[in-house]
């Protein structure tokens, strides 16, 4: 009998320690996701992914969950993985008031951006201009191409909203990472909260008022067009000894954050990311100039 028990015990035992080794590990995992960031001697560090980035200087002393926080989805906006899941109590907080129209007119701006930039639209020198590499390079005579498919605009658009999110939730704020707004930048954020603001008021009271399906058009139109100056004038920003002045910089350390499994996200798969954004800003800057052009041949007649 005695013979016998001592296998079971011992595998009981077994079980009994890999429970303990897992929840241990869990418990690990939980903490080093709710980490602040530790700057460069994080002992998580195992390559030199982040002393070419800087995220993690940038980033440093801020709690990790707050930080993904800042990049969720806004009530009234379609949540988009992986960003799904909402914090218990989720609600609307003081400031937020037009942050979900806002980032709904940036993915409309961007969507019609992209479909602007056509040969056809704005003339093929104009894509090989916005497209050209160095001076001298064979690629220069390379169209910009923008026929990507409805989803990876998509995908494009998902990572434009969390910047959105992330300087408008932050900006005005006393504690924030170290990143500053130029005047020219802040009168345009201004102003795109002040036409949101006034799109909820208007949306909210549309049957009572009789607002048209024209006034709704144009009301998203100027919304759009204020997106498409703040977005311009966000990345027209001089870059100095610290790149991470700049809030466009600021906010892609935010999103080198792993929302699954805690830690940084390894440069492959942080590519897409600065594909989306390179792209993206080309878009806007031909889209920009088409507008400009379209806009004074209308002055004109």
């Amino acid at each position: 009998m005695r013979r016998e028990r001592a296998p079971q015990e011992a595998d009981s035992m077994v079980e009994r320690g890999e429970a303990a080794l897992d929840r241990r590990l869990g418990e690990i995992e939980e903490a080093k996701k709710r980490k602040e960031i530790e700057g460069n001697v994080s002992r998580y560090v195992t390559n030199g992914w982040l002393d070419v980035t800087g995220w993690d200087e940038h980033l440093k002393g801020f709690d990790r969950e707050q930080l993904i926080e800042l990049i969720r989805p806004a009530v009234g906006e379609e949540p988009e993985p992986p960003l799904q899941r909402q914090p218990q109590g989720f609600e609307e907080r003081e400031g937020e008031e037009g942050l979900a129209d806002a980032c709904k007119a940036t993915r409309r701006l961007i969507k019609r951006a992209i479909q602007t930039c056509r040969p056809n639209v704005v003339g093929k020198e104009a894509l090989e201009h916005v497209n050209r590499r160095e001076v001298g390079e064979q690629t220069n005579e390379r169209p910009f191409y923008a026929r990507q498919k409805v989803q990876t605009i998509r995908k494009y658009s998902d990572h434009w909203v969390k910047v959105l999110r992330y300087v408008w939730r932050t900006h005005s704020r006393a504690r924030k990472p170290p990143y500053t707004l130029t005047p020219r930048q802040s009168r345009c954020m201004r102003l795109v909260k002040t036409l949101c603001n006034r799109e909820d008021e208007g949306t909210s009271g549309e049957s009572s008022q009789g607002s048209s399906g024209a006034d709704i058009r144009d009301r998203r139109r100027k919304i759009e067009d204020a997106c498409l100056s703040f977005w311009i004038a966000m990345f027209d920003h001089e870059l100095k000894a610290d790149e991470h002045e700049s809030g466009i910089m600021s906010a892609l350390a935010v999103l080198g954050l792993d929302t699954q499994k805690g830690g940084w996200m390894p440069a492959t798969n942080y590519t897409p990311i600065l594909s989306a954004m390179v792209t993206v800003v080309r878009a806007l800057v031909v889209y920009s100039a088409y507008k400009k052009r379209e806009d004074e041949v209308q002055r004109l007649r």
